[in-house]
């Protein structure tokens, strides 16, 4: 019978590992899941900001650009330029010749794999170009806004947040198992101080049973002893 308790509790013990073991996979697996999920909907996000940007910066260089603004045109691109995520900004006429650039403004050539270039370039690396068309009012195009935003930065600051936020999720996990196998310990040892007090308790009923016995027998022997004196 205690063989049979044992081996029980030695399956038992075994399942519980293995759960617990699979439990740990599955959240490694939910995790890594979400961290893609996001880091999809970052790049998502990134994609929007950058179009947004260039479309709003193209539709306020419109009167300037017809005006032949350079002054205007210049303070433009200046404050396009300003945002830490914007690498360098190019206005271009409607036949594709530049009119107004940033100060850190870098060729095209430079940034992309054009002109039978086998790879990007190196200055082109963690960066992308967006193009905004500038149109008239009749629709008519002006010319065109050239964005070159710093895409790997925005996204290293996204993967921080990301990093910091699982960490903080596997934290609450484990502090969760802790707190877990501290409740299970408690009341398993309160189950098991329970069972000694109960095994305590039956072994001093049975105690003073037999004690209570020996007392009657005690008794009856006495008793037995006198009546047969003379």
């Amino acid at each position: 019978m205690a063989t049979k308790l044992r081996r029980g509790y030695f399956f038992k013990q075994i399942f519980q590992l293995l759960l617990a073991l699979a439990c740990a996979a599955a959240a490694t697996a939910l995790f890594n899941t979400l961290r893609n999920d996001v880091e999809s909907i970052v790049a998502h996000q990134i994609e929007l900001l950058s179009r947004s940007v260039s479309s709003m910066a193209a539709l306020n260089l419109e009167n300037a650009l017809k005006e032949d603004n350079q002054e205007q045109l210049t303070s433009l691109i200046n404050v396009i330029n300003s945002e830490y995520y914007i690498f360098d900004a190019t206005i271009y006429n409607a036949i594709g010749e530049v009119v107004v650039s940033s100060d850190l403004n870098l060729p095209l050539e430079d940034m992309l794999a054009i002109e039978g270039a086998a790879q990007t370039p190196i200055t082109g690396l963690g960066r992308s170009q967006y193009v905004a068309e500038i149109r008239e009012d009749n629709g008519d195009n002006m010319g065109f806004l050239r964005i070159t935003v710093e895409t790997q930065l925005l996204e290293s600051e996204a993967t921080a947040l990301i990093d910091r936020d699982q960490q903080l999720l596997y934290l609450i996990v484990g502090l969760a198992v802790i707190v877990g196998f501290l409740l299970t310990r408690t009341l398993s040892l309160k189950r098991r101080w329970g069972s000694i007090s109960r095994q305590e308790a039956k072994q001093t009923q049975s105690g003073q049973a037999s004690q209570f016995v020996n007392a009657l027998a005690s008794r009856s022997k006495n008793t037995d002893t006198n009546e047969e004196a003379p």
